[in-house]
């Protein structure tokens, strides 16, 4: 059985990321890079909701 560690919205985070579509961290300080709500809510602008139901 293969458990996946990331939700739905990590992984198109860590697409978006690998593409080029995702603004780079604001800080990098620490092993876990962070980013400030401004940039993530810029990211999200414009993106079409996500779905479920397959409607």
């Amino acid at each position: 059985m293969v458990v996946d560690a990331f939700t739905p919205d990590q992984r198109k985070i860590r697409a978006d990321r690998s593409k080029g579509r995702w603004p780079a961290p604001d800080d990098t300080s620490n092993r876990a890079h962070r980013w400030l709500g401004a940039a993530v809510s810029k990211a999200f602008e414009g993106r079409r909701g996500y779905r479920k139901d397959g409607n």
